[in-house]
């Protein structure tokens, strides 16, 4: 995080402090990431709330926004032309470069990207830097991301059809254990794209897909403990979504299980439907967001930042205000 240094005249009051803290206590742990392909902003929305929090200008023509709770209020915005690290407050730029050019993720941990291209995974630092990649052996590469400190999952199709899963060790980028076929060619839609793997639990993690009858739906992944996927489970249709045939959701991970969002069925703004249990089929919240424009095809990708327990927030407050009163006593 940047520091911030106030001035030695500036005055605080306790107790407005601690009111706005108390206020700000009831917000949502969520803050989701929408990017607008057309104005080039990121929109930042409350799913819980549904209250918009306004946008900051990033890059024309974002497809895709990737963040997590370690990059320090930071997220990547990307475009078919290359890729911006930028202050999801401000829209300050921190790094630029001409790749990665499609959807990315971000590690756990926040120092690594892995970004999907062809049938390869590319791998950057958190300045963009190019660390190497490696080849998945798939036919189409849909998504990739690191589960934890040892374990990487990439999902899409291979030369049957199939949708599968594969792991990976982060360190040697080597495959770990066989492919787990997740949707057999049958059932599922060719040329479609699976947006998002998202963790909704210590040994579960979620994709939504097309199905052959072009139905969006949510599927369940078991892992262990280190994020290796083993098997899948449920298969629910999802309503609500854009129809046409190149229309895909993204699936990011919440406070508590996870979200879809995709584009609306009459293609005008964002729905998003929100799966609060971890392993559950059922929906427990659902809004619509006007004013954004998801792209409705192709490689994209939302974001989601979970944010500390507001009791945290609080507990900071309350020893900054502490500090504040007695740097005005010295």
């Amino acid at each position: 995080m940047p520091n911030l240094r106030y001035p030695v005249g500036m005055r605080f009051s306790f107790v407005a402090l601690v009111t706005v803290l108390a206020a700000g206590a009831q917000a949502s742990f969520d803050l989701m990431l929408l990017p607008d392909q057309v104005t080039g902003r990121v929109l930042r929305y409350d799913p819980v709330n549904q209250v918009t929090l306004g946008s900051v200008p990033v890059i024309l023509g974002v497809r895709s926004v990737a963040a997590n709770n370690s990059t320090g209020g930071t997220g990547y915005a990307v475009t078919s032309t290359g890729a911006v690290h930028f202050n999801i407050s401000t829209g300050e730029r921190l790094h630029s470069a001409a790749v990665p050019n499609l959807d990315v993720s971000v590690s756990p941990d926040g120092t690594t990207l892995w970004e999907c291209f062809s049938n390869s995974i590319f791998r950057y630092t958190s300045a963009l830097v190019s660390t190497g990649s490696f080849s998945t052996g798939l036919t189409s590469l849909h998504s990739a991301q690191q589960l934890s400190a040892t374990r990487l999952v990439a999902v899409g199709t291979n030369a049957t059809g199939d949708l599968v899963a594969l792991n990976y060790d982060v360190t040697t980028m080597t495959q770990v254990g066989s492919p787990v076929t997740l949707v057999a060619a049958a059932s599922y839609f060719a040329g479609s794209i699976t947006q998002g793997l998202a963790r909704s639990s210590s040994t579960t993690a979620v994709i939504t897909y097309r199905a052959a009858d072009l139905t969006h739906r949510f599927m369940n992944l078991q892992t262990d403990l280190a994020g290796t996927v083993s098997s899948s489970s449920g298969n629910t249709i999802m309503s609500g979504f854009g129809t046409g045939t190149s229309a895909s959701t993204c699936v990011v991970s919440g406070h508590t299980g996870v979200f879809v969002v995709g584009t609306n069925t009459a293609v005008t703004g964002a729905s998003i439907l929100e799966y609060a249990i971890p392993g559950s089929f059922s929906v427990t919240g659902s809004s619509f967001v006007s004013g954004v424009q998801l792209p409705n095809s192709g490689h994209w990708r939302a974001a989601n930042v979970v944010a500390p327990e507001p009791a945290s927030f609080l507990g900071m407050g309350l020893g900054m205000a502490a500090l504040v009163r007695l740097r005005r006593r010295r």
